[in-house]
């Protein structure tokens, strides 16, 4: 995705935001007037708002319009899935070269066999710690 599409799919994010905030102050608005014109009574509309008012907070914070809460919620950051790709990516990368590794050895186990060579045990275990050091220290 070239970066002018990124833009405006940030722009038309932002727009949808805006949008979406006019329609919930509407909405709140009208169900204050709905109450008042039922007499008042118990504030019904409070739950309302409530709702609107936290739905246009995630909102903001998801286009980080509220910077300082992706400090505390790093998973609505708009960068947080494609950073979590990434590390999962990474993690399978050193995952097959440690599957690599362990191939090898076991390649190198069955040529020693077969060739009728005798590895001692505590070559073989050398071996195998070496190779959980090496996927360790990945």
């Amino acid at each position: 995705m070239d970066h002018e599409s990124l833009v405006r799919k940030k722009i038309h994010a932002l727009k949808t935001f805006y949008t979406n905030l006019f329609i919930y102050t509407a909405v709140c608005i009208a169900c204050i007037i709905i109450w008042l014109s039922m007499g008042g009574g118990a504030f019904w509309p409070i739950w309302v708002i409530f709702g609107c008012g936290l739905a246009a907070v995630l909102q903001a914070v998801s286009l980080g319009q509220i910077p300082k809460l992706h400090e505390l919620f790093p998973f609505l950051s708009p960068s947080w899935e494609d950073e979590q790709v990434k590390h999962q990516l990474e993690k399978n990368d050193k995952y097959k070269s440690n599957e690599e590794h362990f191939k090898q050895a076991d390649k190198y186990e069955k040529h020693a066999e077969h060739s009728h060579m005798h590895i001692p045990e505590e070559v073989k275990k050398k071996i195998s710690e070496e190779a959980k050091k090496k996927t360790l220290k990945k």
